[in-house]
């Protein structure tokens, strides 16, 4: 117990020194404007980089991660079906689920790319 205790606190400290020294070297090192402009392929930028983007695009992209998670959570049920029944059931609740939720957002019109 005693030897546990000894080995966090060790870790601890070692971390923290670790960090401590990184902070310093950061805040020391010298910073010119050619440094922190952005490096584009050899070429300085000519716009920035705050660009605008499609809102819809951004909420499509977050309905297929949602849904892509979703079916990776699947992925396990499957092969509990070989165990129990009631895995079955859950799957095809699970698996409804899903297509009621990708039915409403598209009733919503959130799959639509245009206007």
């Amino acid at each position: 117990m005693f030897k546990m205790l000894l080995y966090v606190i060790f870790s601890l400290a070692f971390c923290s020194l670790l960090y401590f020294a990184s902070a310093l070297i950061y805040f020391n090192s010298p910073r010119s404007m050619s440094k922190m402009t952005p490096f584009e392929c050899g070429f300085d930028p000519k716009d920035s980089g705050r660009i605008p983007f499609s809102i819809r695009f951004f909420l499509l992209a977050v309905i297929f991660l949602i849904f892509d998670i979703e079916v990776v959570l699947l992925i396990p049920l499957v092969m509990m079906t070989q165990m129990k029944i009631n895995c079955v059931i859950i799957g095809y609740a699970f698996g409804m689920l899903l297509v009621l939720g990708l039915f409403h957002e598209w009733k919503m019109g959130a799959l639509s790319w245009i206007y």
